[in-house]
């Protein structure tokens, strides 16, 4: 994580924004961590696994946590375990150490 990218996480208004977010001190925490998760999602264009470094959690607790807050994936985001098979691929299972 660098500070620019963190000032632009932090500045940049939640998309579909209708009302101007109250001060942070009057935020709960819990509004707080939805918001920044968020902003995470949308800054890495829901990349999960980029989001997953740059909040410093596991792809299980990233999940738990957009079921947690409700956020909903726009329509354009990858899915999820699509995106998980891509990485992986069909045929790396069980070959990441096997050397001919």
């Amino acid at each position: 994580m660098t500070p620019d990218l963190i000032g632009d996480i932090c500045t940049r208004p939640l998309a579909g924004a209708t009302q101007p977010e109250a001060p942070l001190a009057e935020q709960s925490l819990e509004n707080v961590e939805r918001a920044h998760v968020l902003r995470v999602l949308e800054a890495t264009h829901w990349h999960r696994g980029k989001a997953c470094e740059i909040l410093g959690v596991s792809r299980p607790r990233l999940r738990r946590m957009i079921q947690h807050f409700g956020i909903v994936p726009p329509p354009h985001a990858p899915d999820d375990e699509a995106a998980d098979e891509t990485a992986s691929g069909p045929d790396s299972a069980g070959t990441a150490n096997h050397r001919d």
